[in-house]
């Protein structure tokens, strides 16, 4: 056969991802016999005439317990069908189909595959073209069948004829038995079972070796405990720490509603002397529950700080903190709530305990939001609000303190010499808030549809109740900040449609937007809490908090970025310029965007005002992606006017033929300050990668290096951070394969090698 498929795991793990993810631009339609459908994609066109739907880019459609990805997809609503092509990949409740093109009737759950797999369990049917005769039923010509269950040594099937029915039986007509991939036997008629239950029993071992574990060994055994809930078990004999123990147990409630729980546990040799016990254990689940309430819940515990370093399979490395969490959503017609907690174990400390008095927790965390909501019939206005109540609160003292870190430097931590809140040097951690930003807009389209214009008026009362209560002090506990926000959205569009003999049009078009917000009313309690009047750049809104935030001329640390008012007189400028592509083709019509550029400035009126030390112009955004062909590129950048900085992040990549590619990311990042003379130049980050991979029927190659291109010429022994080569040998058949991975950081002691047998199906 042409095209073999891809492995079920990798399919697990993506449909996981997108079921877990919510999607940033959807729409909800209920068609005909009340038939729910979800779509989600980069463009969405709605042919009322035609009733159809045309998706486009990223596409992403539920149709009741059906999900379907794909590049472009046409939705025929008079005959419940949809057209997907491009990669298509659709998830049934028994089955998973990848193809070029599937054509699913998703009322009778009937249709047609195109050069297409169809996996179901561990049994795996391929065909040119298979026919979908009915929701667990497929019929396919000169197709190839294989349930792989004498791996290593595989087989399969071909046949004129296989009528299959999941978790049922196929129905083989002509079959010929393939021992790797030669024909060995021919047969008249067959009938095989489909059987999907799991079996118990050990699983392949696999093999690793880092610079902290030495070599190590494991062996895991598979308990399927029921075919809703199963445990993998595993023993890894780690040659410089000892024994380690590790668990999955995974259980799935309904359709949507699951958990899992890893748990790893070691007494390391290494680590202590004395056997320290070392461990990491993470859980979450999700529940939908009765009258449309969601439970979340993630738990994420460790023994030590250290542990991340020492053990790859640590996914936090890097994280400041871990977070566990649980919450509980309601959804009405109009309106959301939610009821969320945030527990923090600090990963920056010098150990876990010592993190326990730094970290301050959220519980609990309310939030209510109000969909948009028509308030005049006469005229087209909406009111929307969004309410949030959070309590922060900690083991140790609410406030922080100052101590000398050097002579020239000085540090803030729950700690002090009198054991009572000061008002004049302390910082509060810890307290209650409440925010009310309800807002009413009015959207238009003026001049013969030409100009969105939105108006549009909102308030925002914000009340404390802080932690640091010493009643003795003269000291307002209570502080509050009122203020009124008004604004006006505008935008248009010049756009033109170039056609070509060969069948392409292209359409191009510039769309202008200015947003201007305003606070001409603002009143908020004269408090220390708030820190200096001086409003923070519009630029810095989502940069961390700085070492210039805490000196006594600075903003004070607050709870968070909602305590700071940033943009108080602000006008936004922003340009989109795009490119698309539509091509007539046999298999339909084809979209694509070659070229898109984004250009976007504020400007503060409020900076302005400063004299000469005004700097009311803000970064300038761009944003640029190129498709064309094999070709695809993408550059965001961020220029800084008064520092005379450019933040760059860029990358192309080039595909070459059977999915092989060349791909080339360059970033220039540097922590730009509120005032240039406060510019750090030698703290710039300037990482260049080149990544290649090599993709063919039984080798698969990945390779990954990281330079630090500053260090050209000034440093060459530094000039190498990283490097990473993955592989993966899988002999015919496809149903096991043989991986390593190699990974090395330069100029540090971490190192990791890896190698693992998989039992798997398809290329």
């Amino acid at each position: 056969m042409g095209l073999m498929a891809s492995t079920y795991s990798s399919w697990i793990l993506f449909v996981s991802f997108f079921f877990l993810a919510i999607p940033t631009y959807a729409q909800t339609i209920l068609k005909k016999e009340k038939t729910k459908v979800l779509l989600n994609a980069q463009f969405i066109e709605r042919d009322n005439e035609k009733d159809i739907t045309i998706l486009r880019d990223d596409v992403q459609v539920i149709l009741e317990q059906n999900f379907i990805t794909c590049h472009e997809a046409i939705i025929l609503w008079a005959k419940n069908e949809i057209v997907a092509v491009g990669n298509v990949f659709l998830k049934t409740p028994k089955s998973d189909i990848k193809a070029d093109k599937i054509i699913f009737n998703f009322k009778e759950e009937t249709g047609k595959i195109f050069n297409g797999i169809v996996v179901s369990g561990q049994v795996l049917m391929q065909g040119d073209i298979i026919d979908k005769t009915g929701p667990q039923t497929f019929n396919a010509d000169n197709a190839y069948l294989t349930s792989c269950t004498t791996c290593p040594s595989s087989w399969s099937f071909t046949a004129d004829n296989i009528d299959a029915t999941v978790e049922g039986y196929a129905y083989i007509k002509n079959p010929w038995l393939h021992i790797a991939e030669v024909p060995v036997l021919y047969l008249p008629y067959l009938v095989l079972p489909l059987k999907n239950d799991r079996q118990t029993g050990l699983l392949p071992p696999s093999f690793e070796t880092t610079n902290y574990t030495g070599s190590s060994l494991e062996m895991p055994y598979f308990w399927a405990i029921s075919r809703s809930q199963d445990l993998t078990y595993a023993a890894r004999y780690l040659e410089k720490n000892g024994l380690q123990s590790s668990l999955n147990y995974r259980y799935r409630l309904s359709e949507k509603s699951s958990g899992e729980l890893k748990s790893y546990f070691l007494r390391d040799a290494k680590f202590n002397p004395e056997y320290k016990s070392r461990w990491f254990t993470t859980y979450t689940h999700y529940l939908e529950l009765p009258n449309d309430f969601v439970q979340r819940t993630t738990v994420h515990l460790v023994s030590d700080t250290s542990y991340g370093a020492n053990f790859n399979h640590f996914p936090f490395v890097g994280e400041s903190a871990l977070d566990s969490r649980t919450s509980l959503t309601k959804t009405f017609s109009n309106f959301q709530l939610s009821l969320d907690s945030s527990y923090y174990s600090s990963l920056i400390q010098e150990n876990i305990d010592a993190g326990k008095d730094t970290s301050v927790h959220r519980f609990p965390e309310i939030r209510f939001t109000l969909s948009d909501q028509k308030i005049s019939e006469q005229f087209n206005v909406f009111f929307k609000m969004n309410a949030q109540y959070i309590n922060l609160a900690r083991q140790s003292l609410g406030y922080d303190s100052p101590y000398n870190i050097s002579p020239t430097q000085v540090g803030y931590r729950p700690s002090s010499a009198t054991g009572v809140f000061d008002p004049s040097t302390d910082f509060i951690r810890t307290g209650q808030r409440l925010d009310l930003q309800p807002i009413v807009y009015a959207p238009y389209r003026l001049f013969s549809n030409t100009i969105d214009f939105t108006p549009y008026i909102g308030y925002r009362h914000t009340q404390y109740v802080l932690g640091a209560v010493n009643e003795a002090q003269n000291f307002d506990f209570f502080p509050h900040r009122n203020y009124l926000l008004t604004g006006v959205y505008t935008s248009t569009e010049f756009s033109a449609i170039y056609k070509t003999s060969n069948g392409h049009s292209y359409r191009h078009s510039i769309v202008p937007k200015i947003d201007f917000q305003n606070i001409p009313t603002f009143s908020q309690t004269d408090h220390p809490f708030f820190g200096s009047q001086d409003q923070i750049p519009y630029f810095m809104q989502l940069q961390p908090l700085q070492d210039t935030d805490l000196l006594a001329s600075g903003r004070g640390l607050q709870f968070d970025y909602e305590d700071r008012i940033i943009g108080r007189r602000l006008l936004n400028l922003g340009l989109t310029n795009r490119v698309s592509a539509k091509t007539d083709t046999p298999s339909g019509i084809k979209y694509k965007q070659p070229f898109l550029l984004t250009l976007s400035q504020a400007y503060d009126f409020i900076e302005a005002k400063k004299g000469e030390q005004a700097r009311p112009w803000q970064d300038i955004r761009a944003a640029m992606s190129i498709r064309s062909g094999a070709l695809t590129s993408f550059t965001e950048t961020f220029y800084y006017p008064y520092h005379k900085i450019t933040n760059i992040n860029s990358g192309v990549r080039y595909n070459l033929t059977q999915g092989d590619f060349l791909e080339v990311a360059y970033s220039n990042f540097l922590i730009v300050p509120a005032r240039p003379e406060e510019v750090r130049f030698n703290s710039r980050i300037d990482t260049l990668a080149i990544s290649a991979g090599f993709y063919r029927s039984f080798i698969h190659f990945f390779g990954r290096v990281e330079m630090v291109p500053s260090k050209l010429s000034s440093d060459k022994d530094n000039l190498f951070r990283s490097w990473k080569i993955i592989s993966e040998i899988i002999p015919p058949g496809r149903c096991w394969s043989i991986s390593t991975g190699i990974e090395k950081i330069l100029n540090t002691n971490n190192f990791a090698f890896s190698a693992m047998v998989n039992f798997r199906f398809g290329s």
